[in-house]
């Protein structure tokens, strides 16, 4: 394929994002009890967008900074909420999640590669890579 679509998870595909977490390392057992409880609410146009490529054949790919311990609570959280996707991958906090995540978008196949994130500091980086970069801001 010669186009790949990546989307960040919290922030992006749900309005809601741990704000400040990738920066503070909090540690995951934390997260996971908050996104437990507090169930964040989907970004219904970003859901809409990664419908259409999915019924047009592209490669839908999820990134995101939550640690591999929460694949099941995020698995879960995706199918209830009908978002669609072909892979997804988890990288961790940590202060450098910005810069893994465009590494590993500018390392993937394809020759044009699309990135949505909420996070400047992943649009800056990726942009300097020639990756298209689309920055969500929500509204609470």
């Amino acid at each position: 394929m010669f186009v790949s679509f990546w989307f960040d998870l919290d922030g992006t595909i749900t309005v809601t994002a741990g704000k400040g977490v990738s920066e503070k390392n909090v540690p995951w057992q934390i997260i996971w009890v908050t996104l437990f409880f507090y169930r964040p609410k989907t970004n219904a146009w970003i859901v809409k967008i990664m419908q259409g490529l999915k019924e047009n054949g592209f490669t839908v790919n999820i990134i995101t900074s939550r640690p591999k311990e929460l694949e099941n609570l995020t698995l879960h959280y995706l199918k209830k909420h009908n978002v669609p996707y072909d892979n997804i991958f988890f990288l961790g906090t940590g202060q450098d999640a910005a810069e893994r995540k465009v590494d590993k978008v500018a390392e993937s196949k394809g020759r044009f590669k699309f990135i949505f994130d909420n996070n400047k500091k992943v649009i800056q980086k990726a942009r300097k890579k020639g990756i298209v970069a689309f920055l969500i801001q929500n509204q609470e």
